[in-house]
């Protein structure tokens, strides 16, 4: 994409975000007298829009991750093509803001309008408002990745981190009928990484409550923690019903998700703070069933090397 690739980028945007807010117009157009068919075309068309528009992006503006290089002329490519990269996403994240900050104004004004004569229709109501909130929701994550907030980095323990995550999660588990269990094989406290300790915690919050999500009553969630040389690893293990092989590859794109009603957008928004941290995420099925989510983290100090 290196002849023509912003340009091409802006007119594809300026594009979707015409659309977009034309599918919008007419949702407000149906409060003021028109149909429920008009309101439900504006939102699928809405949906699939930001779906194409999000795939364009991921294909187009999404960093690789940064690999060592054998040689000087190849770190120098590596570098021009990830500046490359990094002016693509820039762009793009631009624009994603700009549509998104654009949107959630008038879906304020919709859900306005659809609790003030939703009465004419009250069989479809909380039906709306329910949807008008997970598109509200869609685009609070869209904001979030298109343009997140620069972290502040600082060393933290992550045991300790980590047991916040629990204890925060646990009456959640327990709405669920689901145990909780934390078994830290390390040294305790004074394994350390060098992170954004709200973003982390964003990341672990994120995914012990799908692994809550996906165990059955009865079942358990169990957060592991070892470490090895300067690599510490977290192991999140659900009693789920596994990834089917088909969706494995596509975990953490973006409207893929395991869940009913689930965007995706969480994991991307996970994967991209956890190579924020020079770390991996990775996930695997149990062959006892259900699935295992690792974060490998470097470790920070004397424990770092």
């Amino acid at each position: 994409m290196r002849h023509g690739g912003r340009s091409h980028l802006f007119n594809t945007g300026v594009f979707i975000a015409g659309i977009l807010l034309q599918a919008v117009h007419l949702g407000v157009l149906y409060l003021l007298g028109g149909s429920w068919a008009m309101l439900l075309w504006s939102m699928v068309t809405w949906a699939l829009l930001m779906g194409g528009f999000l795939f364009f992006w991921m294909r187009c503006g999404t960093p690789e991750p940064i690999a060592r290089e054998e040689s000087a002329g190849q770190a120098a490519e590596a570098a021009a093509r990830r500046q490359e990269q990094a002016d693509q996403l820039a762009i793009a994240g631009t624009l994603a803001a700009g549509i998104a900050h654009e949107i959630r104004n008038p879906l304020t004004c919709l859900r306005g309008f659809t609790q003030l004569y939703g009465h004419k229709q009250p069989q479809y109501k909380e039906i709306m408002l329910s949807e008008i909130d997970r598109i509200n929701e869609i685009v609070g994550e869209l904001l979030e990745l298109a343009k997140p907030k620069e972290p502040v980095y600082e060393p933290r323990s992550l045991p300790l981190l980590l047991q916040g995550v629990v204890t925060l999660m646990r009456p959640q588990a327990n709405m669920y009928s689901v145990g909780l269990q934390e078994v830290y094989k390390a040294e305790s406290e004074q394994l350390r990484v060098n992170c954004s300790y709200n973003k982390l915690k964003q990341v672990f919050i994120n995914l012990i409550q799908n692994a809550l999500e996906a165990t059955p009553e009865g079942g358990e969630v169990v957060v592991k923690l070892t470490a090895s040389g300067t690599i510490v690893t977290v192991e999140i293990a659900d009693q789920g019903p596994g990834i089917p092989p088909e969706g494995q590859h596509r975990l953490g794109q973006p409207f893929f998700s395991t869940k009913e009603k689930g965007t995706g957008l969480g994991l991307m928004i996970c994967r991209r703070i956890v190579q924020d941290h020079e770390g991996v995420l990775e996930f695997h099925n149990r062959q006892e069933g259900g699935t295992n989510v690792t974060v490998k983290l470097p470790l920070y100090g004397e424990y770092g090397g």
